[in-house]
């Protein structure tokens, strides 16, 4: 709220650029100098500040055409923070991005394109979540089964019992918590 600190428009200028993007995030609705401030930021090379930046892509009007961009970015965490971003304003080729991302050489990246794809509720994307559960990476498998869950308890339920014979251990042990918790609903 601008009014809890009035100081906040001069952060707008300030030489720290994730100074500059939490003012800008805070300020875009009510003054129109912080819109520019965002894009100045997005279009920058200071990850941090992008990843700050992306709570408000929204209120940009440029906003949705600039996650493409951001989703190929050379930082883990502004694609990361992409993925999200891109489930929540759905862009024109929204799946696409988040199929692009969810091969993303890291699994950090990988595991948010889980949730994004789980976010934007396409249940066409039950296959490539299902073959998720693959991934070497643990967090990615335990993604999968969160948006299995969310894409829809009863396809989830079949896959979370498909995965009984697998030889992932752990997530044997997840399946039977979660397939309780469908059972339950």
């Amino acid at each position: 709220d601008p009014l809890l600190d009035r100081g906040l428009g001069v952060r707008l200028g300030d030489p720290a650029a994730e100074v500059r993007a939490t003012a800008a995030v805070a300020l875009v609705r009510q003054t129109p100098p912080a819109a520019d401030v965002l894009r100045a930021i997005l279009d920058g090379g200071d990850a941090g500040a992008k990843v700050i930046a992306l709570d408000a892509i929204g209120a940009l009007s440029d906003g949705k055409a600039r996650l493409a961009t951001l989703a190929a970015d050379g930082d883990v965490r502004v694609r990361a923070r992409a993925a999200t971003a891109i489930a929540q304003w759905k862009p024109e080729g929204a799946r696409a991005l988040l199929d692009k991302l969810l091969h993303d050489p890291d699994a950090g990246v990988r595991g948010q394109a889980l949730a994004g794809l789980a976010l934007y509720g396409d249940r066409g994307a039950l296959g490539d979540v299902a073959q998720a559960l693959d991934d070497p990476s643990l967090g990615v498998r335990l993604a999968a089964l969160g948006a299995l869950v969310r894409l829809g308890a009863d396809t989830a339920g079949r896959q979370l019992l498909a995965l009984g014979a697998g030889s992932d251990r752990y997530l044997r042990s997840e399946e039977r918590r979660v397939g309780t918790e469908c059972r339950s609903r």
